[in-house]
């Protein structure tokens, strides 16, 4: 049996589109696919770290350049807190004395983000460098950072102590840079509201540096030319952000970060190290401080609450993606005819389940014969079990029978002859009503009918109903076939056949074989997993005709299909039992015959036969919404006895939170 993975049993499987990111191996049975880089639980979007804050809310955390994009509708998703925070400014790198960096700008607020899907650019700015005597102090300014079109600016350069006022400026910025014989660059550069950053302090009369200006306060003239205090974020706690600081940086990074917050400017100088000077760790957009010290790059932080998960779709009962047997992804399940319908236009593909109506099983016509030894004794005429409905399904695991004659491994071959929708893939699908057909299980010698996904066309998914057991004869064709029936010990059934072919749907039923005076059971309905058994013959005279064996669902909720050999998986399209026949006694021997019981059904909701005597019993029906086939009808003189009905069939259908 081929392995399973994960994403197969819906642990957080995402594509936002075309599903070029899965792994395909197609035909009846085989392995299906992966995802790569779901978003998560709950998150309506990608880019940066995602972050489940546990407190409402997810983060999106960008330490460098990236794409934001948005993957709900304004339903799921209308707007964003965001908060950017450009690079600091540096400081001169010689002695004795400069002015320390501005802070980069702390732009925060709330924006709306209704163009979905959306594709936000986010750009994080670099710290200003640590440059010796440049003329004047821009050069040492930090990079600017942006998001949703929101430009927060770099912090100001500190200047350098020495040369004439007019080239010891300190540089403008988001926060002013400290001057070093002059004035401290200008903050809010350009203006913002809320603003963004403070000014640098000047100089003092004892040529002390002053300080950058930080996003909570100006830079200071002096004595010490200590820094503007930064701003702390509480729409951002740091205990969240630093799960995505990388771990070089985050020891330094948020012990600063906790107390001091984001964008302080950096301390001015006079040949010694003044108070207050500290770390300018990355990403936390600290201006440089004395001595030649570059600014801290910045950050861009974005979050959104989460919600209840966002209803994509319409239709059957909904199992919504925080049921614990399927975190991550949602589930619609049919047990009646309905309609899918889809609200999100990014929901385009999605993964699916669907299984055919059960075949009924085949009566005993009653047959009672003249011959004066044959009179009145039951078991001579029996019925088929039921073939299973089709199986169908977007990712399943192998069943252990043989591939179909002609069919190869990984050969693509069509649920639904002459169109487009091939094993092993997912089904393409859009906003608007897909109807959805779930077939009925057949009566006594009926077949069951179809269940079908959405409308007719290259899209359209069919899961053929199972053909009738044979009511004394022949069974005949469906997604699985019918068993044959027999009329008496030496008549020959013909198996039906699993249509359409190749057999993608399921296997043929199993034949009613005739020798000599060998028993007169009826032969099981074939299965999605397995052919059905043959009754009769001269090797195995006391067969009795089983259903075959169903398949396994991967996207079945635990209370729908049976249980099976392999724990934890549900089975379905189990095919019927045979009903029971006997094995008649030897000419001048006297009666009565040996009855014998019907064939059990397959597993995943075949019915059992019924058994064989004065009176037979009818078939079993097949279990509901598994497209199990109905078992065939016991043998009994002088009076028919019905074959069981076939069960109803199931569609479900999965996608992606």
């Amino acid at each position: 049996m081929a392995g399973k993975s994960l994403n197969s049993l819906g642990s957080k499987n995402w594509a936002p589109g075309s599903p070029s990111t899965r792994y395909n191996v197609s035909g009846k049975g085989r392995e299906y696919y992966t995802f790569e880089n779901a978003p998560g639980i709950a998150a309506y979007a990608t880019g940066g770290k995602i972050v489940d804050g546990n407190d409402g809310y997810i983060y999106h955390i960008f330490t460098g350049d990236g794409i934001f994009q948005v993957n709900r509708p304004p339903a799921a998703i209308d707007s964003v807190d965001y908060l950017i925070v450009a690079g600091g400014g540096g400081t001169a790198s010689f002695a004795p004395s400069g002015g320390g960096g501005g802070g980069g700008g702390f732009i925060f607020g709330n924006v709306s983000v209704t163009n979905v899907p959306g594709a936000y650019p986010i750009a994080v700015g670099a710290g200003g460098p640590d440059s010796p005597n440049p003329v004047s102090a821009s050069p040492r300014n930090g990079s600017p950072s942006s998001a949703f079109g929101i430009i927060s600016t770099g912090g100001g350069g500190g200047a350098t102590l020495g040369p004439p006022a007019p080239l010891a400026i300190g540089a403008p910025g988001g926060s002013g840079g400290g001057g070093g014989n002059g004035v401290g660059g200008s903050g809010n550069t350009p203006p913002t509201i809320p603003r963004q950053g403070y000014s640098g302090g000047g100089a003092s009369p004892t040529l002390v540096a002053g300080g950058g200006g930080g996003a909570g306060g100006s830079g200071n003239s002096g004595p010490a030319g200590l820094g503007g205090v930064g701003r702390i974020a509480p729409e951002f706690p740091s205990d969240i952000v630093k799960k995505a600081i990388p771990s070089p940086v985050q020891p330094s990074w948020q012990p600063l970060i906790s107390t001091v917050g984001y964008s302080a400017g950096g301390s001015g100088q006079s040949g010694a190290t003044p108070p207050g000077a500290r770390t300018t760790p990355a990403n936390s957009g600290y201006g440089g401080n004395p001595g030649g010290t570059s600014g801290g790059s910045g950050i861009v932080c974005i979050r959104y609450k989460k919600t209840a998960a966002y209803q994509r779709a319409t239709g059957g009962t909904i199992e919504p993606s925080t049921h614990p047997e399927h975190p991550g992804v949602w589930r619609h399940i049919f047990t009646s005819p309905d309609n899918f319908t889809i609200t999100d236009p990014t929901l385009q593909w999605i993964d699916y389940f669907a299984v055919g109506g059960g075949g009924g099983g085949g009566s005993s016509p009653g047959v009672v014969f003249s011959t004066p030894q044959f009179f009145g004794q039951g078991g001579y005429s029996t019925g088929g079990g039921g073939g299973a409905g089709g199986f169908v399904s977007s990712l399943y695991t192998s069943p252990t029978t043989p591939q179909p004659s002609g069919i190869t491994t990984g050969t693509s071959y069509p649920w639904n002859p002459g169109y487009a929708i091939h094993t092993g893939r997912q089904m393409p699908i859009g906003v608007g009503t897909h109807p959805i057909t779930v077939g009925a299980g057949g009566t006594s010698n009926t077949s069951g009918t179809n269940s079908i996904i959405g409308n007719p066309g290259p899209s359209q998914i069919i899961a053929y109903g199972g053909g009738a057991g044979g009511r004394a004869v022949s069974g005949q064709n469906g997604g699985s076939g019918g068993g044959a029936g027999k009329l008496w010990a030496t008549s020959v059934g013909t198996a039906g056949a699993a249509s359409p072919s190749p057999l993608t749907q399921g296997n043929p039923g199993g034949e009613a074989l005739g020798y000599n005076n060998y028993n007169t059971n009826g032969s099981g309905g074939g299965g999605a997993g397995g052919v059905g058994g043959n009754s009769g013959g001269p090797v195995v005279p006391t067969s009795l005709g089983n259903g075959g064996v169903g398949w396994i669902s991967l996207i079945s909720p635990s209370s729908y299909g049976t249980p099976g050999p392999s724990a934890g998986y549900r089975y379905f399209a189990g095919g019927g039992g045979g009903g029971g026949g006997s094995i008649p006694f030897p000419p001048g021997a006297t009666p009565p015959n040996t009855p014998l019981p019907g064939g059990t059904g397959g597993y995943g909701g075949g019915g059992a036969g019924g058994n064989s005597g004065n009176p037979g019993s009818p078939g079993t029906n097949g279990t509901t919404n598994t497209g199990g086939g109905g078992g065939g009808g016991g043998g009994n003189s002088p009076n028919p006895t019905n074959g069981g009905t076939g069960g109803p069939g199931i569609v479900i259908i999965q996608y992606s939170e």
